[in-house]
């Protein structure tokens, strides 16, 4: 499913795939609050490599819902918050990567346990909107 990057009136991008629903630049800012030190060709990309990971593990179930002729308007309103819960949860946990190091005020209060802490806990509901999706039981279980 290819991307498609779009700009509308005041700047605003989005990106959607010819099944789920476009994901706004602004919308996704909002939600992960994200600082305008992120670039939004930055967020961009994190929320395209977002969708293509989400789109593959989602890949058979979006095979089936095309198969029977559903659009995404035609899911429930659920499987489209889930869906967006998957996406928005990727991208905080590669902004959470990626920016490790960064601290606006010098201080380096976060240590790195605790940050990844917070990432595995994004990748957490990654899994978990997916398997819902899916209907598939969400338990997730972490080998020692």
């Amino acid at each position: 499913m290819p991307f498609i990057a779009t700009t509308a009136a005041g700047s605003e991008t989005s990106i959607s795939n010819d099944f789920w629903p476009a994901i706004s630049l602004t919308d996704a800012r909002n939600v992960i609050r994200i600082e305008q030190d992120v670039t939004d060709p930055r967020l961009q990309h994190l929320l395209q490599i977002a969708i293509a990971d989400v789109n593959d593990e989602l890949a058979q179930y979006t095979a089936e819902q095309q198969q029977l002729g559903n659009t995404i308007n035609e899911l429930s309103l659920t499987v489209q918050a889930r869906y967006l819960q998957a996406i928005y949860a990727h991208t905080t946990a590669s902004l959470l990567e990626q920016y490790q190091d960064y601290d606006a005020t010098g201080q380096r209060g976060e240590s790195k346990n605790s940050i990844q802490q917070q990432v595995d806990a994004q990748r957490r509901q990654v899994a978990t909107a997916i398997r819902a999706i899916l209907g598939k039981p969400r338990s997730c279980v972490e080998l020692i």
